[in-house]
């Protein structure tokens, strides 16, 4: 159990007791950027220790090819990616609701319970007009982000290390890179 669910304070969820902690990942803005965190998710965490949805405001969710093909390139594909209704009931169950974007409207989580909630606001370094690059920047960003909260929880994959969850590029990349720096 991670130590988020062990401060909670409100009552154990029926629908996840005993069962993997559920992480929802929300943006109305932005929804690339929780497709992308939610497939992450999925692959770098411990299927027995949590699971992730993503929260749309419709469903299913439409996928921007930039987004498709930048993940693609990491052997990701985003139709897996496990979508559902953004509802109450949906963030009453979950552990853990990530928001994503720049204008995430508070009111969207109108709900009865108090939930634990983080927000991430994440910025593609590449310029706005350029659609794949900025895609790449930030699937690697996000990827940084979903580690270290899945290493920082305690949800790990087996036989992934924090090295190895951060790394968005093919080992010989940055092996070939850092012969190139040191000579």
């Amino acid at each position: 159990m991670s130590s988020r669910a062990a401060v909670s304070d409100r009552a154990p969820d029926a629908t996840n007791l005993g069962g993997p902690e559920l992480v929802v990942f929300a943006s109305p803005d932005d929804i690339g950027s929780a497709q992308m965190a939610t497939a992450w998710f999925s692959l770098l965490s411990d299927p027995l220790k949590a699971r992730a949805v993503l929260g749309g405001g419709r469903v299913p969710v439409r996928i921007a090819a930039h987004v498709a093909a930048a993940m693609r390139e990491n052997g990701v594909d985003l139709r897996t990616v496990e979508t559902r209704l953004l509802t109450p009931a949906l963030l009453t169950s979950a552990d853990l609701v990530v928001t994503m974007g720049g204008s995430f409207d508070r009111g969207l989580l109108d709900i009865p319970a108090p939930i634990h909630r983080e927000h991430w606001l994440v910025e593609a370094e590449a310029p706005q007009h350029d659609g794949r690059g900025r895609s790449r920047s930030l699937r690697d960003l996000i990827r940084s982000r979903v580690a270290m909260l899945v290493f920082t929880e305690g949800w790990e994959r087996a036989g992934i290390s924090r090295a190895d969850a951060r790394v968005t590029r093919p080992r010989w990349h940055n092996e070939a890179f850092a012969a190139f720096s040191s000579a």
